[in-house]
C-alpha cells in the first residue's frame, strides 16, 4: 500500500517540469523597471528594495535601446543626477513607446527633455534634495501603486456591473480578479474559495457553464475588456492584470468555452 501511494519517478519529473514552467511564466509576467542614473545616486538600490521581487529592476548608464524594453515596462530617468547620458534621438523615440518617468529636482531638466515635460506620455516626478536623502519616498510610492494596477475590488465591480448574471458567483469572480496568475485550473479556484470541486462545478452549472475552465476564461475576458475600456490601460498591461499570459491560447480557450457553454459565454461574446 505504501508503495502504491509513493509517487513514481515519472510523476515526480512531471511535477518538477510543471513547477519550472510555472516559475518561467511568473518571471515573464514580472514588470520591468529600467533605471537610468549614476550608481552613486542610490536610486537603483532604493527601487530594488522597494519593488523586488514583485518587479525586476534593471540599471542603465544611458537610455536603453527600444529592443531592450517591452511596451509594458517603465523607464525611470533621473535627469538631475545624470543629464549627460541622455541620447536625444533615442529619448524622442521613447516618448511614443515606453512608460517614461522623469525625475527632476527644483524643476530643472536637461534641454533634451524640455519638450518631453509637456508630453502626456511622460510623467514628471519632482524630487527635492531632502527627498533624495530620505530614499525617494514619493517616487517609490507612485511606482508601487502603478505596478499593482487597479485594486482588485474595483475590477470585480467592473466585471459584475458589465455582466450582472455573474453576481451569484461573486466570490469566485473575486478570487480570480484578486489572484489572476495563481488561479489557472479548476482546483486552484476551488481551493481559493474553500469549495469541493464537485460543489464548484454544480454552482457554475447553474449559471450555464459546463466546465470550470469556461468560467475562468469568461471572467478573464471581461476583466481584460473592462481594464482597457474603463482604465484606458495599454493592451499588454491589461492582459497582465487580467492574468492572460498567452493571448493566442486565451482566444482558443474562449472559442471552446463559447462552443461548449453557449448559454453563459454567448452573453459576453
Amino acid at each position: 500500500m505504501t508503495d502504491q501511494l509513493r509517487a513514481s519517478p515519472d510523476s515526480k519529473a512531471v511535477e518538477a517540469d510543471s513547477s519550472r514552467a510555472r516559475n518561467i511564466v511568473t518571471t515573464q509576467l514580472k514588470p520591468v523597471v529600467h533605471v537610468v542614473s549614476h550608481v552613486r545616486s542610490g536610486l537603483e538600490q532604493v527601487l530594488r528594495r522597494a519593488l523586488e521581487p514583485g518587479a525586476t529592476v534593471r540599471h542603465w548608464d544611458g537610455i536603453p535601446r527600444l529592443s531592450e524594453v517591452s511596451a509594458t515596462d517603465i523607464v525611470v530617468v533621473d535627469l538631475h543626477d545624470f543629464p549627460s547620458a541622455i541620447d536625444q534621438e533615442r529619448s524622442r523615440r521613447f516618448l511614443d513607446y515606453a512608460d517614461l518617468w522623469l525625475v527632476v529636482e527644483t524643476g530643472v531638466a536637461s534641454s533634451e527633455f524640455l519638450a518631453a515635460l509637456a508630453r502626456p506620455s511622460a510623467r514628471v516626478v519632482r524630487c527635492t534634495a531632502l527627498e533624495r536623502k530620505e530614499g525617494f519616498v514619493g517616487l517609490t510610492k507612485a511606482l508601487t501603486s502603478k505596478l499593482k494596477g487597479p485594486p482588485a475590488s474595483n475590477v470585480v465591480e467592473l466585471v459584475l456591473s458589465k455582466e450582472p448574471f455573474l453576481r451569484p458567483a461573486e466570490s469566485l469572480v473575486r478570487a480570480i480578479c484578486t489572484r489572476p496568475h495563481d488561479i489557472r485550473h479548476p482546483m486552484d479556484l476551488a481551493t481559493a474559495c474553500g469549495l469541493r470541486l464537485a460543489a464548484l462545478k454544480q454552482n457554475l452549472a447553474g449559471l450555464g457553464f459546463t466546465r470550470v475552465e469556461h468560467f475562468i476564461v469568461a471572467v478573464r475576458t471581461v476583466s481584460y475588456e473592462q481594464l482597457v475600456a474603463q482604465y484606458r490601460l495599454p493592451i499588454q498591461l491589461a492582459r497582465r492584470f487580467a492574468g492572460i499570459t498567452d493571448p493566442s491560447n486565451h482566444r482558443r480557450e474562449f472559442r471552446r468555452a463559447l462552443e461548449h457553454s453557449p448559454n453563459a459565454v454567448s452573453r459576453i461574446a
